[in-house]
This record gives structure tokens, sequence and C-alpha cells, in this order.
């Protein structure tokens, strides 16, 4: 059988890191701490396990594949051992300059505290 080229195959599949339950107990506690102003924005994510990682260009490459969006980024820094960021969406919330100056975004859906006006401050 011919395989098709530049197509990464699958590796096992992600495990959430917390279960459903404690996501959505993490949920309220942010929703709490938006409302008592301690935060105006927050990020409502959780990492995805699985053993043995695939190499981060494969990972890269396969995310690309099943999620092909429009603000994909492969940032690598500081040899094999550096930072590395590799991310897929569908709204651009990373820049990177000529000058080497990164950037971080709040994405869609984030609305700044209105300060000493309560009403102003429930409506965002």
């Amino acid at each position: 059988a011919a395989s098709k080229v530049g197509v990464a195959p699958r590796p096992p599949p992600f495990r959430l890191r917390h279960p459903r339950a404690a996501y959505l107990t993490n949920i309220e506690a942010y929703r709490g701490a938006l409302y008592r102003g301690e935060s105006y924005e927050v990020c409502a994510t959780t990492a995805l396990e699985r053993p043995g990682p695939p190499p981060p260009e494969r990972l890269y490459r396969l995310l690309r594949q099943l999620n092909p969006a429009p603000y994909a980024a492969w940032l690598h820094f500081g040899g094999p051992a550096g930072p590395l960021v590799c991310c897929s969406s569908p709204e651009r919330f990373l820049r990177l300059d000529r000058g080497g100056v990164l950037e971080a975004r709040p994405i869609k859906g984030t609305a700044p505290r209105v300060a000493g006006d309560v009403a102003a401050d429930a409506a965002a």
C-alpha cells in the first residue's frame, strides 16, 4: 500500500490532565476572580498529556494537519533545550516582530475592568 507523502502518522491519543469535574470547579474559581476584580481575563485551559511525546517538529506538522488554523506558530529559542511554542489558533494571540519582541494579547471575549463604576464594570 502506498503511503501519503507529508502526512504524519497518528500518535497515541491525548488525555486531559484534569478530569471534567475539576475543570468545571476551576471555571467557577475563575468566575469568582473576575467578579472580585482580581483579574480581567483568564485562560481557562487544561493541559493534554500522553506518554512518550512525539518530536516537536512532528507534533507541529500533525497540529497543522488536524487544525489548519490561520494563526499557527512554531517558535523555538535557544537550541535543543531552549523554550518552544507550538500552537494553532483561529485568532492571533502571539506576535513576534523582526526585532525579536514577542507580544501576547488577550483574545476575543476579553473585557477590561471599569474602575470606579460598578454598573459598567458588571456589564463588561
